[in-house]
């Protein structure tokens, strides 16, 4: 299963401002965060790893 480091994903960390920097999310759980606030990244300063996961 993948997971996500929320801390090192910058644009994921901002929208999941309400969980701990340490926190680990599975995939499934990212994903779902990115769609429901699509409307509040910074696509222009997504790193690129961040892109491609």
């Amino acid at each position: 299963m993948k997971t996500f480091e929320l801390s090192r994903y910058a644009q994921l960390r901002f929208i999941a401002s309400q969980l701990t920097e340490t926190a680990i999310l599975t995939e499934a759980e990212a994903l779902a965060l990115y769609e429901r606030n699509w409307r509040f990244l910074d696509l222009e300063t997504m790193d690129d790893e961040e892109r491609r996961r």
